[in-house]
């Protein structure tokens, strides 16, 4: 019975892990520094999009997104952004890209997920 109780624990705790590990942000990101904080560029909404995930940003059609990150680790259709002054990530198909800063961002950083490793801020 112990030995059981173990192993579904452990199972259970295996599960919640892939949960954060395959969640909704990227293990990686491509940042112009070593901080995630110079701005690559800056781009419109091509659409409205709204999500229920904390972690990805909802914005308007035309709102003007400022670009952190950009793809890189399990989640490539994601960068990372700031929206009304809040920073998560974004579907980078919703975004068009107006000003470039940083052509070529070659800094890769490891994303927090879960409270263990990864900020996004």
């Amino acid at each position: 019975m112990e030995a059981a109780a173990k192993l579904f624990s452990l199972s259970l705790l295996l599960l919640l892990q892939s949960f954060c590990i395959y969640g909704a942000v990227s293990t990686l990101r491509l940042c112009a520094d070593q901080n995630c904080e110079k701005t690559i560029s800056l781009a419109h909404a091509v659409t409205k999009y709204t999500s229920d995930d904390p972690d990805i940003l909802s914005f308007e059609h035309g709102q003007t997104i400022r670009i952190y990150s950009k793809s890189a680790g399990t989640r490539m259709d994601l960068w990372g952004c700031e929206v009304n002054g809040k920073r998560g990530y974004v579907p980078f198909k919703m975004l068009r890209e107006f000003h470039i800063y940083e052509h070529a961002p070659n800094v890769v950083l490891p994303t927090e997920v879960c409270g263990d490793v990864f900020l996004i801020d």
